[in-house]
């Protein structure tokens, strides 16, 4: 289930020189990835937890979840199954927490993206397949939402949830609007996708396709989300206008001044977005948290203009230096590094 790729060292020597370079030769998945096939949905989806419809009946069940954390996998105590759905607008996800004690099940009321004393369920999706990026969808059985994005944390998005704690455990329903992620155009959509579980009372995570605890790179190991045929993107055009206005008396003078402005976001395609704010007033934006810092670093704080917000993840420069040793002994810490 996970992915390896083999290379070639070759070391170029000119004039005192030495370049190293990697050369991809393969790339390839060893062991099958878990699959789910997702089912259209023909009559209407109401999120309200109870997952009453007749068309959660007959959709694909991922179920076999293992435990990723205290204890890599082991069988969980208690069974988790979870459906997905789709229309033309919105994919619906069904997630069955199963607990024989549900008298017993961690519901902490808090704010959105809160870190909770709660139990919870994650729906995460590489809508592009390339294991670079993903949307990740969490409800606590509280029913507070937390959404990311792999490239930006602080990613929210407009999507729907209902929680319902029953005589056998919890159900979560989700509906994730196609508006509210990105997905290449195609008549089939094959989808990386992870659901994950947390019983807060045992301190117990618990993944529908294990990721090894050692691993970096998640997403080599999660399954994939098929049966998602015939899918559009929709029409990504935001528009936010403002107005504002002053009035400020000094002296027994009155000066009254006003001002307008908009931010315009339109996709152009599934790669590009045109990104445009006409006089932007910065001061509508969400203010930041008060954050007391007895350390002896300063605090960063995220970015909350939604201008500066988009594509953030490419202005992200990454260096690399090159040991002193391979300049100076390059077959020597080649042969190192070999053995």
């Amino acid at each position: 289930m996970g992915s390896i790729t083999f290379g070639k060292i070759l070391l170029i020597l000119n004039n005192n020189f030495y370049i190293i370079l990697f050369f991809f030769l393969s790339n390839f998945s060893f062991g099958q990835a878990k699959t789910i096939q997702a089912t259209r949905a023909i009559d209407k989806i109401t999120i309200d937890g109870f997952a009453a419809e007749e068309q959660w009946k007959t959709a694909d069940i991922a179920t076999d979840f293992l435990e990723q954390n205290p204890t890599e996998g082991n069988e969980p105590r208690f069974k988790t199954e979870v459906k997905v759905l789709y229309d033309n607008s919105n994919l619906y996800i069904l997630g069955y927490c199963y607990d024989s004690s549900p008298d017993s099940i961690l519901a902490q009321l808090g704010e959105r993206d809160d870190e909770l004393n709660s139990d919870g369920f994650t729906f995460s999706i590489d809508t592009y397949n390339k294991m670079l990026d993903a949307f990740t969808f969490s409800v606590a059985a509280s029913g507070v939402q937390s959404d990311s994005r792999l490239s930006d944390p602080s990613f929210n998005a407009v999507w729907q949830s209902a929680v319902q704690i029953v005589s056998d455990g919890w159900i979560v329903e989700m509906r994730i609007p196609y508006y509210a992620i990105r997905f290449p155009n195609g008549e089939k959509q094959v989808w990386r996708v992870q659901f994950e579980r947390n019983l807060r009372r045992t301190r117990t995570g618990l993944q529908w396709s294990l990721v090894p605890k050692e691993v970096e790179t998640e997403l080599n190991y999660w399954g994939l989300l098929t049966g998602l045929d015939n899918i559009k993107a929709p029409l990504r055009l935001s528009l936010s206008p403002y107005t504002s206005s002053f009035v400020d008396v000094d002296n027994g003078e009155t000066t009254v001044g006003y001002g307008a402005g908009a931010d315009l976001k339109l996709g152009l395609n599934e790669s590009f977005t045109l990104d445009m704010s006409l006089l932007p007033d910065f001061s509508q934006v969400r203010s930041d948290n008060i954050v007391k810092n007895l350390g002896a670093f300063e605090v960063e704080f995220e970015e909350q203009r939604p201008f500066f917000q988009e594509g953030v993840i490419c202005l992200i420069v990454e260096i690399y230096f090159i040991p002193e040793e391979l300049v100076e002994h390059p077959f020597k810490t080649i042969k190192t590094f070999l053995i």
